[in-house]
């Protein structure tokens, strides 16, 4: 029991350690000003793709089945109801505004499931 504990520890500090590390590049990247220019990228636009292995990883690892379809039906669920209420509510919505505000909404999203599911291994593991 204490080894699976300290395993799951391990797993989640080493995320958290990535995805504060992927932030640090990023904004050092921004500091360039030519790479400014180019990439007009944010800290946290790089953190879905990694959440979602997180998921996958401490769900899989600690649990018996991964909880990624469940996570991605609520991550597109909330995908659809915000494009729904950005359709009605704004008649001349352009393609790229929104991406940026489904990439920007999947950064919570996901980051809301991750805590999630940091939290529900910690209460189930045994």
């Amino acid at each position: 029991m204490l080894f699976s504990i300290v395993t799951l520890a391990t797993y989640i500090l080493v995320q958290i350690l990535v995805l504060f590390l992927l932030a640090f590049v990023i904004h050092l990247l921004q500091k360039n000003q030519t790479i400014k220019r180019i990439i007009k990228i944010h800290p946290l636009d790089v953190w879905p793709p990694f959440l979602i292995y997180f998921i996958y990883d401490l769900s899989g690892h600690f649990l018996n089945e991964s909880l990624i379809p469940h996570v991605i039906f609520v991550w597109m669920l909330v995908a659809l109801i915000s494009t729904i209420w950005q359709i009605l509510n704004d008649h001349k919505l352009t393609y790229g505004r929104f991406f940026l505000r489904f990439w920007r909404m999947s950064d919570l999203v996901l980051f809301v499931a991750w805590i999630s599911v940091v939290f529900f291994v910690c209460f189930t593991v045994k």
